[in-house]
């Protein structure tokens, strides 16, 4: 099976407990189907801020 990438943006960020955060991603028309079971991979590729950790 062919691995898909996507570029998306994030639309929406909250934090929802301390070190967690909810990401929600824009998909327009992109297809993405995802079944129980399976994982995705996100990838930052640059960092606009230091990671105070």
């Amino acid at each position: 099976m062919k691995i898909k990438t996507l570029k998306l943006p994030v639309i929406e960020q909250k934090i929802i407990a301390e070190k967690t955060n909810e990401v929600s991603f824009g998909l327009k028309e992109n297809e993405f189907a995802f079944l129980a079971g399976q994982h995705i991979k996100v990838r930052i590729p640059k960092l606009l801020y230091p990671d105070p950790s």
